[in-house]
């Protein structure tokens, strides 16, 4: 049982002069006997101090959470990597995820090092230390004498339910060559549904693994225990606040608010403890603090106001940090403390009866401590094993898209070899073909090919940059894909049941799936045009031919670089196998006994490790309501997710197609959006901006008659020679091309401030352009008042007609902007 929901009803054990014990109800807000418990469930101080033992009532259907999901209709859920930046900015793309995670050396998706099956991903300190926890052991000390800090989670991947668990409370060990060896058996199992279309035959469900978190004592802090850190000036409410929480009447809530703490100062908190912590007005997460120290320059006498005093305000969004003494823990840890019946076990499987929710992007856990065993010692990382996996028999079919979802808005575009090419005759805006003719198969974001329209035929063409030449969208060969034709955009299948998890033995020739890859590569090579890699189709075609032959010995390692090869490593992410689990099969089946029993004669040592890993690592036999294995279909977790995940939308994007057409609208967006990560700037803000300045009409030659204002920002004659163009340049470009010097000019003002443009809110963005000095006042200063010619020609922003325009009220106006964008959100 989760948490606390209205109607609750908790039944509390007697207490020494409490002879008869205590009954509450949960109001949704508060609990309720015959007061209302402001401290949780515990009536008073006695009762929180002994903690008696409790049990909590509700009533409730069983078995209908995931069933009404699976019932909604296009059921999409938001999805994201499973890691950020350490800045905790996203990866801008799939490009740069994978980049990333290509730096690791050990984890590879599929066929791991030793040619073992491998059906997920390592994400290591080697790559994204910043998400490594320290813990207790050690050995961690000797290896790492500069200790991880865990300064960002590891995430959930996709909204979600976690169904099951296993938190250890201290590092697992294992006997290695007169050494104890310690990793992390923490993990975490997340169930998914989504829905493409309007009815199942769209939908799939799947799972979410993350295996080898940090364990529960890498949390204890050894200093002080609970004690956080603000990082944002915050609100501070009456303990009676909380009545209040959520409802919607702010004035009414503010009259509970009794001052606001300075950035820096300290609050001790119980992150665990749900007495301490509800849920406000849009889902916002207040904690019920005790204030230990004011930082600033408030007045002596005002700190000691404070200090001491319990007081509610925003502990989510990183409003809080834990003082150097600790590190988070991770949220949904909090489900698991009182009043839930399902308290936190440590040290076993554990299958929720009732799951927990979880979103994307929620903490998940950080990088464990792993040693792993080599000869003569052993290597020591963090890490974290992230599989993707599913039991549905929909999964083939959810491949081809069904329904055709998405193809009225297409992502991609598919040519094949032999696709028949043009050119364009600019003399009458007709195409003609040039006699020549596409020479492999292509997969590309629509987005890259610039299209035009045969002025006879009406026939859209686009031009294609690796050809030189353009391909007609009546061409026999040419195909529009939705983001969810996954089949056509290169995921392939395959079912394999092996004798063993070894498929790179060196004695035995590889079979099956491992056999099919070769075929792909080989075939992906052959298209391959490149001058440097005209041997690569050769070697490829060599190794079939040996695997064909059934000779005996190979090097596993040549086998191994042929898969892994990095120029090729979309046809390896976009594989999915039907694979028997390692998690589910134990030590004493026949599937690693093949692997095992030469071991005991050959290498006694390791035979007698990799039996005690996996005494201590296979789990999925013992949960219970959850049935996985002994085969899962397995797909690589960001490469298949990412496919799946929403495209972005933007506001004011439907009035751009309004008034340029799709084509237009849907380079602009992407191009936006882009220009919005690399500056860490929501992309919404900068179209909120452009939709002001130009009247929204979206034009790059909106020209301000008052002015020399030019363009989708407006810029000024003076701006375009400084950023090394003019007004009448800007006015002859495209969307994409003037949204270049829109991030110039974004670049250009926050150097000229030292205010990076990732500390920039809505306001920023838009006073960057209007009057950049204007960022760094305070709300209620005056930028412009009447008499001076600027205030004149900007009369708009004077919102309450005084003369005077405040940096409050430009504010205000952007905001209204912004908030009517979401009309045209596409």
């Amino acid at each position: 049982m989760v948490g606390q929901v209205a109607g609750d009803v908790v039944v509390i054990q007697p207490i020494q002069g409490h002879p008869h014990g205590h009954i509450a109800l949960f109001n949704g807000v508060n609990w309720v006997s015959e007061f209302i418990q402001l401290r949780g469930f515990y009536p008073g101080q006695q009762y929180r101090n002994i903690k008696p033992a409790f049990k909590l009532y509700r009533f409730e259907r069983k078995n209908e959470q995931l069933q009404n999901v699976e019932e909604n209709n296009n059921k999409l859920i938001k999805i994201c990597f499973p890691v950020s930046q350490k800045s905790g900015s996203e990866f801008r793309s799939i490009e740069d995820i994978t980049s990333h995670l290509d730096n690791e050396s050990t984890g590879k998706y599929m066929i791991g090092r030793n040619g073992m099956w491998h059906g997920g991903i390592h994400i290591t300190n080697a790559t994204t230390p910043w998400c490594a926890l320290t813990g207790k052991a050690a050995s961690e000390k000797i290896n790492f004498q500069i200790p991880y800090k865990g300064e960002q989670f590891v995430r959930c991947m996709a909204d979600g339910e976690i169904v099951a668990y296993r938190i250890c409370h201290d590092y697992l060990g294992i006997p290695w060559q007169g050494m104890p060896l310690s990793f992390s058996g923490s993990f975490v199992l997340v169930r998914h549904y989504i829905q493409l279309g309007e009815t199942k035959k769209s939908g799939l469900k799947f799972y979410t693994l993350y295996m080898h978190l940090a364990p529960y004592s890498a949390y204890q802090s050894s200093g002080k225990k609970n004690l956080w850190k603000s990082t944002d000036r915050l609100s501070l409410y009456r303990p009676e606040w909380v009545l209040t929480a959520s409802t919607n009447n702010q004035q009414h809530s503010q009259s509970y608010r009794d001052g606001t703490l300075p950035k820096g100062s300290l609050v001790e908190w119980d992150s665990l403890d749900s007495n301490l912590h509800t849920m406000a007005y849009k889902n916002r997460e207040y904690g019920l603090v005790t204030i230990k120290s004011v930082a600033g320059d408030a007045s002596k006498e005002s700190k000691l106001k404070l200090v001491g005093c319990q007081y509610w305000m925003l502990v989510d969004n990183n409003n809080i940090v834990p003082s150097d003494t600790e590190v988070p823990r991770p949220v949904w840890w909090r489900k698991l403390s009182a009043p839930s019946k399902q308290m936190m076990k440590f040290d076993e499987v554990i299958t929720l009866n009732e799951p927990l929710s979880i979103r994307a992007g929620d903490p998940i856990g950080h990088l464990g401590y792993f040693q792993a065993a080599k000869e003569g010692g052993y290597n020591s990382r963090y890490q974290v094993h992230i599989e993707c996996i599913s039991t549905d028999g929909n999964l083939e079919s959810f491949l081809t898209n069904p329904e055709k979802v998405g193809i009225d808005s297409p992502h991609y575009l598919k040519y094949y070899k032999d696709v028949e090419l043009f050119n364009l005759n600019d003399s009458d805006g007709t195409f003609t073909s040039n006699g020549r003719v596409t020479t492999s198969t292509v997969i590309s974001s629509l987005i890259k090919f610039k299209s035009k329209v045969d002025k006879v035929t009406k026939k859209k063409f686009w031009f294609d940059n690796s050809t030189g030449g353009y391909i007609s969208e009546d061409s026999k060969g040419v195909k529009l894909l939705s983001q969810y034709d996954l089949s056509e955009l290169g995921f392939t299948t395959y079912v394999e049941n092996p004798s063993s998890f070894d498929h790179l033995d060196g004695k035995n020739q590889p079979k099956g799936f491992v056999r099919g890859v070769f075929e792909s590569l080989f075939e992906i090579s052959k298209n391959d045009n490149r001058k440097n890699h005209e041997l690569v189709s050769h070697n490829y075609n060599r190794l079939l031919i040996k695997i064909d032959s059934g000779n005996g010995r190979y090097s596993p390692q040549e086998y191994l670089n042929a898969i892994h090869n990095p120029f090729y490593k979309d046809v390896i992410e976009k594989t999915i196998v039907k694979h028997p689990s390692d998690w589910y099969h134990k030590k004493d089946d026949t599937i690693w006994q093949s692997f095992i029993t030469p071991l005991k004669k050959n290498a006694p040592d390791w035979a007698k490790y990799s039996e005690n890993f996996l005494d201590k690592m296979s789990w999925m036999q013992d949960l219970t309501d959850v049935k996985l294995g002994p085969s899962l279909w397995h797909m690589h977790p960001v490469m298949f997710l990412h496919a799946l995940q929403q495209r972005e939308k933007l506001i004011w994007v439907r009035r751009v197609e309004e008034l340029f057409g799709r084509d237009v609208a849907n380079e602009f967006k992407s191009k936006v959006i882009e220009v919005g990560k690399d500056l860490s700037i929501d992309p919404n803000y900068i179209m909120a901006c452009m939709a002001l300045e130009t009247g929204e009409k979206f034009n790059t030659s909106t020209k301000n008659p008052n002015s020399t204002a030019t363009g989708l920002i407006q810029f000024m004659s003076a701006t375009a020679k400084d950023l090394g163009t003019t007004t009448t340049r800007l006015a002859a470009m495209t969307h994409v091309e003037q949204m270049d010097y829109v991030k110039k000019y974004f670049e250009t003002q926050a150097s000229n401030f030292n205010y990076p443009t990732n500390k920039w809110s809505l306001g920023d963005v838009y006073l960057s352009i209007f009057t950049p000095s204007a960022m760094l006042l305070k709300d209620s200063d005056v930028v412009y008042a009447e008499g001076q010619s600027a205030y004149k020609v900007n009369l708009f922003h004077d919102r309450n007609k005084d003369g005077e325009i405040t940096k409050k009220e430009i504010v205000k106006n952007i905001e209204v902007f912004y908030k009517k964008g979401f009309m045209y959100e596409g």
